[in-house]
């Protein structure tokens, strides 16, 4: 019987029943396949519902589709147009998609609770998660149920959840299979506290000018950002996503134009962007085509680059006794980013 072996994505989110997102929410687990171009599987008739609730969340419906997850990786057979009669069909999970908060539940994780996630962007050693000693966790708890304080561990990140039901996936590591998300951990993480800890750093006049910039008419690109930077604390992804790609380019012409004076923390502050924009630059490429392995270097690099700029902008005094600055090297964050 000839075999198929069939990559799957899953991705795990909520899903609004309401105008609104903030009403009726439901949990749902959608599945796409690895093996189609990036534009192939973003379209919808190539993703499929899994499993949709309002009443259960994620990890309570987690259980029940481990079983057929389980059954895909053991092979199912199924008709093949292709072939004209049956073949087997294995089914293997090759990542699961999620915001940050989702990743800490699924994957049994403490997330930003825990004391230690990995090895330290300072480079301190620590031990990293293994799917073997949550496997340990688990036969611990169950062999003594009423023991609570076994189903969680501040020191080592691991908190028993309904995630791990995925513990028995053969062919899938939650430890190492749940990659980080762009959103949360770039525009919502490191962009946002750039922008809101450089805003201080400028004058009235020089942020007026800032937001004249980015209300200019560009044909190569066509999106605006309109919020005043006031504002910058409640932005949405989008607006980072806008400011983070623009950002360099305005502040290098400011400069040189002399319509913003420029000192060492304004020049750590652009540094920092440009390391940023570079950064998301190679994120945001949706095929690689060829040379994996020259790309992966290139955001390794990338990563370290902006991690060492982002060092020499926490070393910097805050502008004003007024101003609380964030220690974006001390965030949960950007240690996700680096790993």
């Amino acid at each position: 019987m000839p075999v198929k072996t069939v990559p799957l994505n899953l991705f795990l989110d909520d899903i609004s029943g309401n105008t609104t997102k903030k009403w009726n929410k439901f949990k749902s687990c959608v599945m796409s396949l690895v093996a189609m171009p990036f534009k192939e599987q973003c379209k919808v008739e190539n993703l499929f519902f899994v499993c949709t609730s309002n009443k259960l969340s994620i990890t309570e419906m987690l259980p029940e589709l481990v079983k057929d997850l389980g059954a895909l990786e053991k092979g199912v057979e199924m008709f093949d147009m292709e072939y004209g009669k049956l073949v087997l069909v294995v089914g293997v999970v090759h990542f699961l998609m999620a915001d940050n908060p989702m990743h800490a539940a699924v994957a049994c994780s403490l997330g930003a609770n825990a004391t230690v996630e990995q090895e330290g962007v300072d480079g301190d050693a620590h031990a990293r998660r293994r799917k073997e000693d949550l496997v340990e966790m688990y036969q611990h708890c169950a062999s003594n149920p009423s023991n609570a304080s076994l189903r969680s561990n501040s020191d080592t990140g691991y908190k028993l959840t309904g995630g791990k039901a995925l513990l028995f996936l053969q062919l899938w590591d939650l430890t190492m299979d749940c990659p980080v998300e762009i959103l949360h951990t770039i525009h919502l993480g490191v962009a946002k506290h750039l922008v809101v800890g450089m805003v201080p750093f400028y004058t009235k006049k020089e942020v007026k000018q800032l937001e004249e910039r980015f209300n200019y008419h560009l044909k190569a690109f066509t999106r605006k950002h309109h919020t005043p930077f006031c504002l910058c604390g409640s932005y949405l992804e989008r607006d980072y996503k806008i400011i983070i790609q623009q950002m360099p380019t305005i502040l290098c012409d400011l400069v040189q134009r002399r319509l913003i004076s420029n000192n060492d923390s304004k020049a750590i502050i652009l540094d920092c962007f440009v390391k940023l924009g570079l950064l998301v630059s190679l994120l945001y490429m949706q095929d690689i085509e060829a040379c994996l392995d020259i790309y992966v270097d290139k955001v390794r690099s990338a990563t370290k680059e902006l991690v060492a700029s982002i060092i020499m902008y926490d070393d910097l005094p805050a502008p004003s006794t007024s101003v609380k600055k964030t220690i974006i090297g001390n965030t949960l964050k950007l240690h996700l980013l680096y790993y």
